[in-house]
């Protein structure tokens, strides 16, 4: 009973952190695939269906969303319409009750054991649940996949087909959630292959035949797409542009920013530094601790079995994505793309750890624990001591952009205007990183539909202008930070 109120206790902080610093910071943790996802969940529940509109380029119109899969504003949606609360807040329970559920699969997966629990609250997970990302109910999926191939693995020649049928559910979700989880389906070949080795020849069709299913379901969905846009994914994924050397050293520097545990890539520099000590100190103190604690104990057959899933899931998932981005070119490789991986592969550190080293699980306990403190601490502290809150933000961005008609182009507007204004089109020039190099000022403002009303968010946009070193353009200037650059042809 003690360890359930812990768990619930650990749960609710982890949900109290993910609404505070939503609320202390003036972004509320939206980037732009953010805002993606709640402007298609505010359209689903407005009944415009799985559209979104587009920059504004060629004919301002509302396209298919695609870029993106739709489980995830599926659930924002459904959350919002479920409680009455926005869907900027419904994204945020959402990623709080995933935390609940990735913190039940840890504590489940660890034969009750609470202090593993503690790598959801290292710098990376904080970040990735804070965000309005699909990571956190993405990272919860993998874990209920990690659970159910251990439960295979303890057991493989009593194979039970209602496990391989939520193994392939489990695939399906991963997919609907983020593209990438469509590596999960190579996972399916064991069951069969298990059931093979073990002579129950029947069960392994019978499994080869669930994990079919599974596949054709993820094919379907990616032949909706292209009737809808011609493309798998929703638009042609261009070749990476950077050299093997870049590349590997990208690769490199991410896989040490992992190794922080308590920062992720936006925290300061002299912040890693304090963290890479704090961290190296309580490593030395561990590893002391463990040569003191006697003789190392054989590993339970059950915890073996998870420890070998929690492997086999972060290696296959960090080999696809690190293929994948070394194939084409989207975010750079840091937290948000390795981290679902490297926790698995912490985990499994742990879960050894607190079985092989009983006499030093206490040890191991406590740097989990003040890692994840100091996780926290640096989470918060910078936001404390800011002046500007989301709501305030936000009413700031709609005033400022009052003045504009519904079916506008915004050039460099607030990317939050794609949920708050979903009636309007927001122009940005394709940049580095995403292409080889920045598409000219000239270009893109030809590009943008000649018939609708073109105006400048010279707030949100000051950073992109200074990019260009151009100064402010010519304009009607119809608010503050805002100018309108042309009326359109319809006037």
């Amino acid at each position: 009973m003690r360890s359930l109120s812990v768990f619930v206790a650990l749960t609710l902080i982890g949900g109290a952190l993910i609404g505070l610093r939503a609320y202390l910071n003036p972004t509320g943790f939206v980037t732009p695939d953010s805002a993606a996802y709640l402007a298609v969940a505010q359209n689903l529940l407005n009944g415009a269906g799985f559209e979104m509109a587009n920059g504004g380029f060629g004919t301002a119109r509302d396209i298919p969303f695609a870029l993106w899969p739709v489980g995830y504003p599926v659930g924002i949606a459904g959350l919002s319409l479920g409680t009455g609360v926005t869907p900027f807040v419904a994204s945020k329970l959402l990623n709080a009750l995933a935390f609940g559920a990735a913190g039940w699969l840890i504590w489940r997966a660890g034969g009750g054991r609470l202090a593993p629990i503690a790598v959801l609250f290292f710098g990376a997970p904080l970040d990735f649940y804070s965000f309005t990302w699909s990571e956190g109910p993405f990272f919860a999926l993998l874990l209920t996949m990690v659970l159910l191939i251990a439960r295979i693995l303890a057991d493989p020649g009593r194979l039970e087909l209602w496990t391989t049928g939520a193994l392939a559910t489990c695939c399906v979700a991963l997919f609907l959630v983020r593209y990438v989880g469509a590596f999960s389906v190579t996972l399916l070949v064991l069951p069969p292959l298990l059931a093979a080795r073990a002579g129950n020849w029947s069960r392994a069709a019978l499994a080869c035949l669930i994990g079919l299913c599974a596949a054709v379901l993820i094919a379907a969905y990616l032949g909706w797409n292209i009737a809808r846009t011609g493309h798998a994914t929703g638009a042609a994924r261009a070749a990476a542009f950077q050299s093997h050397v870049e590349l590997f050293a990208d690769l490199a520097h991410a896989l040490w920013s992992e190794l922080v545990f308590a920062v992720s890539v936006y925290h300061r520099h002299s912040v890693h530094l304090v963290a890479v000590g704090f961290q190296a100190l309580s490593i030395i103190a561990l590893v002391t601790a463990i040569h003191r604690a006697g003789p190392a104990m054989p590993i339970p057959r059950a915890v073996r079995a998870t420890v070998l899933a929690l492997l086999a899931v972060g290696l296959a998932y960090l080999a696809s994505v690190i293929g994948l981005r070394w194939s084409r070119q989207f975010d750079p490789f840091g937290f948000r793309l390795l981290a679902p991986g490297t926790l698995l592969l912490m985990l499994a550190g742990a879960f050894t750890l607190l079985h092989r080293y009983p006499g030093a699980a206490h040890a191991t306990s406590a740097v989990l624990a003040v890692n994840a403190a100091l996780s926290v601490f640096l989470a918060i502290a910078p936001l404390a001591t800011g002046s500007s809150r989301y709501p305030d933000a936000t009413q700031a961005v709609l005033a400022r952009l009052a003045p504009v008609s519904p079916g506008s182009v915004v050039a460099l507007g607030d990317e939050r205007l794609r949920y708050l204004r979903p009636d309007l089109h927001l122009a940005r020039p394709s940049i580095w990183p995403y292409v080889a190099e920045d598409e000219p000022w000239d270009r893109f403002m030809a590009r943008i539909d000649p018939t609708r009303p073109v105006y400048l968010d010279l707030t949100a946009g000051r950073a992109l202008l200074n990019r260009y070193g151009r100064p402010v353009p010519d304009g009607i200037r119809v608010g503050p930070g805002l100018l309108k650059l042309r009326a359109g042809n319809a006037g």
